[in-house]
Parts: structure tokens; C-alpha cells; sequence
């Protein structure tokens, strides 16, 4: 089902709730696309409130960060995956879904949401709540991108939630059949991204932007008129 698109906030709009404390980014997109890179940026250059649904999944299972979840998980091939992706994709609703959390921070400080790269997995009604609740920027790539990110994931492993993408094949090795699953997850997800989001920037395209010119570059995407004053330059 595709999910109803809303209206992107007007430039004005966007200063006007980053002047009052109120502004909710979601940065989504597949992992090694930057969210968590551009998130704690923002966070630690323009003082917003950062929450992290990859390090909320991680103290759940009592670990420490996100490479030993991906340890934990294993990769789709191994017994009891199935199990570990089923647990994953529970503690990754009730991490992303934290309504208490958004109203504890509301009129206080701007807040910064860097979602896990399976957030295309959860259901249609979270999703749609992200939207609702904040301004969805996705992360976008390009078909140059798709080796590079191949090449990432084979070289430090994260943990991936599959669904029913990943299909062991008779002719053919684990990595081979895992190389070409990737490329078809890449796909299937842009279009889950795509309908969740109120905005797309490619990735690469803030790969070495500060804190200041990401938020442009956002701001550059939504319509209306140019605002006169721009207050994070101040700050970043």
C-alpha cells in the first residue's frame, strides 16, 4: 500500500520551528548512506537532541554498539537467523516508534531522528507516524553508488533484515547469492524511502558538508521563498 504523501514545510516554516525548538528531522536511507554521520553532526555543531535507533536496539540486547548486534545477527545463511531477524524487527518497532519520547522534547530543544536502514521493513502505521511527526529526509543514491555500497557491506558487515529477499540458490556460492540480493534490497528499499519521505538529497552530495550547509541544502528542497535570515550560520 502506498502511504499518503504530505506537503512538505515551506523554507519559512523550517526556520520558524528550528527558532522555536521544534523542529524534527529523520534522516532514512540504507546504512553507509550517512545518517548517523550527518545526525551526530548536527547534534554536536547546532546543539539538536539526537536519538539513535541503531544504539536504542544495541542496549536491548545488552551490547554495545552497532558491530555487535551485526555479530549477534549473522548474515542470512546461518541457523537461527530467521529467529534474530524477528527479534530485531520487534525491538526496531518499539525503538522507532517512542511517541512519549517526542513529547517529552517538544518546544525544548530541535530534535534529530537517525533511523537503522531496516526501517523500510516496519509496518505501514510507524512509517506513517514518522512522516506525521517529522520532516523525512531521505538519503538517496545513484546507480554509481550501488558497488561502493557493496563493497562496504562485504567489508564491515552491519546487521541487514532481508525479509524475503535473500534466497539461497543450488548454482550458486553464499556470496554470490548475497551479492545479488543486496542489489535487489537496494532497490526494493529506495521505493519503501521514497514513499515515506517529504524530501530526497543524494548522499554523496553532503558526504563532506558541515552541519550549516546540510541544513541548506534541506532547506533548498522545500518550497516558498528564500528566508531573509538564516540563524544556524550563526551557530555553526
Amino acid at each position: 500500500m502506498i502511504m499518503q504523501k504530505l506537503e512538505s514545510l515551506t523554507k519559512k516554516e523550517f526556520v520558524a520551528h528550528y527558532v522555536a525548538c521544534t523542529l524534527r528531522l529523520v534522516f532514512v536511507g540504507m546504512s553507509n548512506t550517512g545518517k548517523s554521520r550527518r545526525a551526530k553532526m548536527i547534534r554536536d555543531t547546532l546543539g539538536f537532541t539526537m536519538y539513535s535507533v541503531d544504539m536504542a536496539i544495541a542496549r536491548a540486547l545488552n551490547l554495545k554498539n552497532v558491530s555487535e548486534v551485526g555479530a549477534w545477527m549473522k548474515g542470512p545463511s546461518s541457523y537461527g537467523y530467521r529467529a534474530r531477524e524477528r527479534r530485531y524487527l520487534v525491538l526496531e518497532a518499539e525503538h522507532t516508534f517512542v511517541d512519549s519520547l517526542w513529547a517529552n522534547i517538544t518546544h525544548t530543544m530541535n530534535f534529530v531522528f537517525d533511523t537503522t536502514g531496516s526501517v523500510a521493513h516496519l509496518p505501514e502505521w510507524i512509517r506513517k507516524w514518522l512522516s506525521d511527526n517529522a520532516l523525512v529526509v531521505y538519503l538517496t543514491l545513484d546507480e554509481s553508488d550501488m558497488q561502493m555500497m557493496i563493497r562496504r557491506f562485504f567489508d564491515v558487515p552491519k546487521p541487514v533484515v532481508w525479509g524475503n529477499l535473500w534466497k539461497r540458490t543450488a548454482n550458486r556460492s553464499i556470496k554470490k547469492v548475497t551479492r545479488h540480493s543486496y542489489l535487489r534490497l537496494l532497490g526494493w528499499r529506495s521505493l519503501a524511502y521514497r514513499d515515506m519521505s517529504n524530501i530526497e538529497i543524494p548522499a554523496r552530495e553532503l558526504f563532506d558538508k558541515t552541519a550549516s550547509e546540510v541544513m541548506d541544502a534541506i532547506m533548498a528542497c522545500l518550497p516558498g521563498e528564500e528566508p531573509t535570515d538564516v540563524p544556524w550560520k550563526k551557530t555553526a
